[in-house]
Formats: C-alpha cells, structure tokens, sequence
C-alpha cells in the first residue's frame, strides 16, 4: 500500500503546472467553471470506476461474486470515504486552491471575497455568502485557527497556574464553553467584540477546586486580545451556530485549539428578571413517577 501511495503522490508532484492548477482549483475561485476541477472529476469519476473493475473482476472468484456484489463492493472502493481516506493520506487539502490564508503570523494577507472587488484586491476567492432575497457579501464559513506554538493540552492548564502565580493574583478565569457573541466592524463604530460564555470557572492558583462562576462575558478589541496570545494546545475544538450580518444570517463553523491569555478583559453580565421555573420538566416528572411505580411493584 506505501508503494501505491508513493507513487500516487509522485503522480501530483509531477502534474504540468497549467493542469495542476485546474486539478487544485475549486469552481468558486474561478470566472469560467472549465478553469476548476469540475469536469476533470466527471473524467476521473469513470476511470476510477474502470481502473476499480478492472482489478476486481479478474481476482474475484466468478461463482461468488456476481454482479451485484462486484457492484456493491466497487461502490464501496470509489466511495467518497474511501476517496477521503486516500486523499488525506496524499495531502491532498494542502494542495486545494479553495480556501484563503486571511491572516499569517500576525499579518493581514487577504480578504474573503465575494464578486464586489476591493483597491488591491479584485479578484473573487469564493466567499460570496448571503440568506435567500439578500445581496451576497464576503463572509465567513469555515474559520481554522493554527497556531505555530502550541504545548499538549494537559499542559496548558499547568502553564495557566503558572501564570496565575507570576502575576501574583489568587485566581484565573477558565471558559469551557460559549453560545456565541457578536463583533462591532463598523468604521463609525469602535472595532470590539462580545463573546458569551455559559460555562466558567475560576481556577484557584493554591489548589482549591475549580469553582463554577456566572454572569460573565468577555469584551475587548480583537488586535488587543489577539497579542494577549501566550501557547495554545494541541487539539482543536470545533463551534457551530450561525452568524448575521447585512447579507442575514448564514450558518457557519469555526476550528481553534485552547489558548492561554496572558490578560483579557471581562464584564458582568446583565441580570435578568426571569425566575427559574417551581415545577420540574415534564419528562423529568414523569421518569421519576414512573421509577417510583416501578420500586412499589418490586
């Protein structure tokens, strides 16, 4: 298998650059859609599927394998699992011409682009996003966020106590996880944003345990946070909710590990009015009558 591998991968390498740059190029980064890979993965679709039969037909045994489970079994090999397993092996994404580097080591590189060009940058790399009966706006879809110093997750809690201490405060703020926010990108506006956490924690520098804290939020201005970047770990975490701005409200994705701020900036959350409910959920009430009946038969 490493020598199909191998010489797949040189297959790639060795691509003419005018081919290799149709091969890599998704529709969305193109005027003209013969530019993509579009009708190339027609043509590849049917000789994968000929190469595939091809190397079963003659090593499978006739009087078991009829043509329905020759079908189902070269189904299963072109399928696009397989393909996915087979192209991340290759590298295949690293090769893709469909997403774009907005920001590198701190720098502002480019922009996500719908048709509406910009001063320096008139050309579309497929970010046009809009909601039915609305005018399509560069925006968002996925975000990935690497980061080039990044330690194991189980040690950025220890660099987080660590921090906690150099900067001779009692505790720390962990925020497990969030709802969502909003960001202020208007040029008549201040540049801030708003993040609302639903689970935090303050993480004692002497080693008391964890304590649950509410009603907090996070605010500031992002190039401010973003330099408050000290490590972040190894995994990345995926969030998924959908995002409104003058093109509506799209659905969108974003991919970061853990990160351990050096300082960031809080406030208290606005207290509500509303009091928690006096009778439990219906389906709690009933589970518990029910178990209740079943201990008296018992």
């Amino acid at each position: 298998m490493g020598g199909v591998m191998e010489l797949l991968k040189s297959l790639l390498d060795e691509l003419p650059e005018e081919l290799a740059r149709q091969v890599f190029t998704h529709a969305s980064w193109t005027e003209r859609r013969s530019d993509s890979y579009a009708r190339l993965a027609f043509l590849g679709d049917s000789v994968l599927a000929l190469a595939v039969t091809t190397h079963l037909y003659p090593r499978l045994e006739a009087e078991r394998f009829g043509a329905g489970r020759l079908t189902k079994i070269r189904a299963q090999a072109v399928s696009g699992r397989s393909c996915r397993a087979v192209a991340e092996r290759l590298h295949v994404g690293d090769r893709l011409r469909a997403y774009v580097v907005a920001v590198e080591n701190g720098i502002l590189k480019n922009f996500l682009m719908s048709r509406m060009p910009i001063k320096g940058f008139d050309h579309s790399n497929g970010h046009g996003r809009r909601q039915p009966g609305l005018m399509a706006t560069g925006r968002q879809g996925n975000l990935i966020v690497t980061s080039t110093n990044m330690v194991k997750d189980s040690e950025v809690r220890q660099k987080f106590i660590d921090e906690i201490k150099k900067q001779g405060k009692p505790y720390g703020l962990y925020f497990d996880d969030i709802q969502g926010g909003f960001t202020l990108t208007q040029r008549a506006l201040p540049q801030a944003f708003q993040v609302l956490p639903v689970m935090v924690y303050r993480v004692y520098a002497d080693g008391r345990p964890d304590e649950l804290v509410r009603g907090v939020d996070i605010v500031g201005t992002p190039l401010l946070s973003l330099n408050n970047i000290m490590v972040t770990g190894d995994t990345l975490q995926v969030f998924n909710g959908v995002c409104g701005a003058e093109s509506g409200q799209v659905p969108v994705s974003a991919a970061a590990p853990s990160m351990l701020f050096s300082t960031i900036e809080v406030q208290k959350r606005k207290r509500g009015t509303d009091r928690p409910p006096i009778l439990p959920p219906p389906d709690a009430g009933g589970a518990a009558a029910k178990a209740s009946a079943q201990g008296g038969k018992s």
